[in-house]
């Protein structure tokens, strides 16, 4: 088989029975596309993120798009069906360094995080794949930190644990939409 991400080159001769070979020839160019389908318990490279560099963003997933943000205010969706990235509208929230984000449903959270470990916030954001738009949110119940985790199941949200400035918490919430 061909390999993926690869240029191949075809020279192309005309024959005609009885006739011979043409002097002439044409060349073909054929691009293989950059996905390749996985083997089984292997990573497989997929198109290269296209927004600025986010180091300590958040990331979720909603069906079979990929979503990216939170260090800068740029939020990006990966279609798992195109292996393509696309800017979506920035986060109104603002920038913000570890942040936590997870999804219920066809809607993404991004909540928490810190500008630096000067501030640490606790604003909640959510996110609508429909209309690609952001609507603030009930504020997080505990107080503004970084560094939490978070995740859901089912139809709520859950998110614990971080710093707040001036110690590890161990306290964890539950988000219902």
């Amino acid at each position: 088989g061909l390999s993926c991400a690869t240029t191949y080159y075809y020279r192309v001769r005309a024959s005609i029975y009885g006739c011979g070979t043409s002097t002439n020839s044409n060349t073909i160019t054929v691009n293989t596309l950059a996905c390749c389908a996985c083997v089984s318990y292997t990573w497989c490279q997929k198109s290269d993120y296209g927004g600025s560099n986010v180091t300590y963003g958040i990331a979720f997933s909603i069906g079979t798009k990929g979503y990216k943000g939170g260090q800068n205010s740029e939020f990006w969706e990966w279609d798992q069906a195109t292996n393509v990235w696309t800017q979506k509208a920035d986060l109104i929230g603002g920038a913000r360094n570890y942040p936590v984000g997870f999804s219920i449903g066809t809607k993404g959270y991004i909540g928490t995080g810190s500008n630096g470990g000067i501030n640490y916030y606790k604003d909640f954001w959510e996110y609508n794949q429909a209309t690609n738009l952001w609507t603030r949110k009930a504020d997080f119940g505990g107080v503004g930190r970084w560094r939490a985790v978070g995740f859901s199941i089912g139809t709520k949200g859950y998110i614990g644990t971080g710093w707040d400035g001036s110690g590890y918490k161990q306290d964890f919430w539950e988000y219902d939409q």
